[in-house]
C-alpha cells in the first residue's frame, strides 16, 4: 500500500524546476511529532488501524480510544428527500390468542352522566288528612342568674338583763279574825318536811274583802336554802274561818339564801313571748349581678283598628296680604348679607332667607346671586339650589368652585323646578372664601318669594358655611 497522488503526472521535466513528474508521482512519507518516518505495513480490510514501533499495519483489535476530538462546525443541512410513499404491505395473519393477563386494578368511578328529563307532573293526589300538630319547641335557656351579693352582717343582739333569784315561799299562816290587822310578815324559815296530803274540808264561807294596804318595798332575793326531805302527810285540814279585811302589807322581810336547787318540776305553761329584740343594722348591698341574656323578641302584636277620623277643624281666618314684589318695569332691587349664617353640617337644604326676593304673578324677572362660602374640608362640596313660586317659564344655571385653577376648577349644573339643586364634589382647600355664582329668568303665574337654599355635598363635622356679603340682584323688565 501506497499514498501518491491522486494526480499522475506525464508531462517532461521542466529544467531548473525543483518538482517535476518524478517527485510528484513519488510515493508519500508519514513523519511523526518527532521526526522519525513511519513505514505503512500490511492494512486488512474492516481491521483497525495501529502504530506498532515505526509502522503502521492494521489489527482485528481495536485500540485504546484517543482523547475525543474538538467538535467540528455544523455543516449546513442537505435537501429534503421527497420519495414516494411505498405500497402498503398486506395485512399479517391474525396470531393465537394469548393466554388472559392477571385482572388489572378497579378503574377510578366514570363522570356522573347527564341527569335524565323531568317526566311529565302527574295529577295531583287527594289531600293528605291533617298532620297532628308539632311537638312544641324547647324553651329557651335561661339566663345566667348574677352571683348574689354577701350577706350583711347581723345587728348585735341586745343584752338580757340578769334575773333575780326566787325566795322559797314560806307557809302561809291561818287567818286571822276578819278586820284584824295584818301583822308583819316573818323572816321565811327553812321548809319543813312536807306531810302527807289530807283530805279537803269544805270551803268556808268568804270573809269580806278589807281594804289593800301599800305595797311595802321589796327587799333583796337571799339564796336559797336547802331542801328539806318530804315529810309525812298532816292531819285533816280544819275548816277555814271567815276572812278579816285585809291589813296594810307589812313591808317585805329580808329574802333569806337560797338553797340548792330541788328536783324539777312538771313543766310549766309557756311564758308571754319577749320582746323582740332591736332590728340590726341592714348590711351593704352585694354587687349586682350581670344582666341575664336578652331572651327572643316576642312576636309583634296585631295592629289595631284604625279609630274613626276626627271631624274638620274650622277654617281659621285668612292672614294679611303680603306685600307685592316689583311689578314690570321698575328696575333692579337689591339684597346683601350683613352676617355669616350658621354652618351647615347636614344635607338638608337650609334657606338663606335675607337674600329672599318677593315676586309678583305674570311678571318677568331676570336675577343673579353671587354666594360667598367656605367648607370645613376639602372633601365636603356645597350644593346649592333655588326655590320660587309657580311660573308660565323658568331657567337657572348654577357654577361652584370645586378645584384648583383650570379647565376643572368648577362645577356647573341647571335648576329646572322649585328645590332643584346642584351638587359640587369638594374644594381646593378648606376654610377659604369661594364664590358661586346663580343666574335666571323666571316669568311668574303666582305670587311667590325667590331664595337660594345650601347644605352641604355630605354629612360631616366640616359642614358649609355661607359668609356675610353674598348679595342678589333682581330685575323685573317692561
Amino acid at each position: 500500500m501506497t499514498i501518491t497522488h491522486k494526480k499522475v503526472a506525464t508531462l517532461p521535466d521542466e529544467a531548473g524546476k525543483e518538482i517535476n513528474a518524478g517527485e510528484w508521482n513519488s510515493d508519500h512519507i508519514l513523519v511523526d511529532g518527532s521526526g522519525a518516518t513511519l513505514a505503512i505495513g500490511t492494512i486488512t480490510d474492516g481491521q483497525f488501524l495501529h502504530r506498532t514501533g515505526s509502522t503502521i499495519d492494521s489489527s482485528a483489535a481495536a485500540g485504546p480510544s484517543g482523547p475525543t476530538g474538538a467538535t467540528g462546525n455544523q455543516g449546513p443541512s442537505g435537501p429534503t428527500g421527497s420519495g414516494t410513499t411505498g405500497a402498503t404491505g398486506p395485512t399479517g395473519l391474525t396470531g393465537n390468542t394469548g393466554p388472559s393477563g392477571p385482572s388489572g386494578a378497579a378503574g377510578s368511578a366514570g363522570a356522573t352522566g347527564l341527569t335524565g328529563l323531568t317526566g311529565n307532573t302527574g295529577p295531583s293526589g287527594p289531600s293528605g288528612a291533617a298532620g297532628s300538630a308539632g311537638a312544641t319547641g324547647l324553651t329557651g335557656l335561661t339566663g345566667t342568674t348574677g352571683p348574689s351579693g354577701p350577706t350583711g352582717a347581723a345587728g348585735g343582739t341586745g343584752a338580757t338583763g340578769p334575773t333575780g333569784n326566787t325566795g322559797l315561799t314560806g307557809p302561809s299562816g291561818p287567818s286571822g279574825p276578819s278586820g284584824g290587822p295584818t301583822g308583819p310578815t316573818g323572816l321565811t324559815g327553812a321548809s319543813g318536811p312536807t306531810g302527807a296530803a289530807g283530805n279537803t274540808g269544805p270551803s268556808g264561807p268568804s270573809g269580806t274583802a278589807g281594804a289593800a294596804g301599800s305595797t311595802g318595798l321589796t327587799g333583796l332575793t337571799g339564796n336559797t336554802g336547802p331542801s328539806g326531805p318530804t315529810g309525812p302527810s298532816g292531819g285533816p285540814t280544819g275548816p277555814s274561818g271567815a276572812a278579816g279585811s285585809a291589813g296594810p302589807t307589812g313591808p317585805t322581810g329580808i329574802t333569806g339564801n337560797t338553797g340548792p336547787s330541788g328536783p324539777s318540776g312538771a313543766a310549766g305553761s309557756a311564758g308571754a313571748t319577749g320582746l323582740t329584740g332591736v332590728t340590726g343594722n341592714t348590711g351593704p348591698s352585694g354587687p349586682s349581678g350581670g344582666a341575664g341574656a336578652q331572651g327572643a323578641t316576642g312576636l309583634t302584636g296585631l295592629v289595631g283598628p284604625s279609630g274613626p277620623s276626627g271631624g274638620a277643624g274650622a277654617t281659621g281666618p285668612s292672614g294679611a296680604a303680603g306685600p307685592t314684589g316689583p311689578t314690570s318695569g321698575t328696575g333692579a332691587t337689591y339684597t346683601r348679607m350683613a352676617a355669616d349664617m350658621a354652618t351647615n353640617v347636614g344635607t338638608t337644604l337650609t334657606t338663606m332667607a335675607t337674600l329672599g326676593f318677593l315676586l309678583a304673578s305674570g311678571t318677568t324677572y331676570s336675577f343673579a346671586y353671587n354666594i360667598i362660602f367656605q367648607s370645613g374640608g376639602p372633601t365636603v362640596g356645597l350644593k346649592l339650589g333655588l326655590a320660587f313660586p309657580a311660573a308660565t317659564i323658568q331657567a337657572a344655571s348654577v357654577w361652584i368652585p370645586v378645584a384648583a385653577d383650570g379647565t376643572g376648577a368648577a362645577f356647573g349644573g341647571t335648576i329646572s323646578s322649585s328645590g332643584d339643586s346642584v351638587t359640587a364634589t369638594g374644594v381646593e382647600a378648606s376654610g377659604t372664601n369661594y364664590l358661586a355664582t346663580i343666574e335666571g329668568m323666571i316669568r311668574t303665574s303666582a305670587n311667590g318669594t325667590l331664595v337660594p337654599l345650601f347644605s352641604a355635598e355630605l354629612a360631616s363635622t366640616a359642614g358649609i358655611l355661607i359668609r356675610q356679603q353674598s348679595s342678589g340682584i333682581l330685575v323685573a323688565l317692561p
